[in-house]
């Protein structure tokens, strides 16, 4: 079975937050995923709506460290 990652990049403004997904794959294109609210309850939502969409990526999260910086999906 493949190792699959996914990486989530973040364009964090006061009011909302861009995301952006791509694989970890040379040849993959970076897909728009979508502005959400820019508080924590929105990030945490989309972040549930990606794991949900990849069951099988646990997520390791950098928000600990920042809460509003980057999810790292990893198989």
């Amino acid at each position: 079975m493949k190792n699959i990652s996914i990486f989530v990049g973040l364009d964090v403004h006061k009011e909302s937050i861009d995301i952006a997904l791509v694989e970890d794959d040379r040849n993959s294109a970076v897909r728009y995923y979508g502005t959400i609210g820019g508080d924590l309850a929105d990030l945490e939502k989309a972040v549930k709506k990606t794991k949900k969409a990849h069951p099988k990526l646990p997520c390791i999260s950098s928000m600990k460290l920042a809460p509003v910086a980057t999810a790292y999906f990893a198989n």
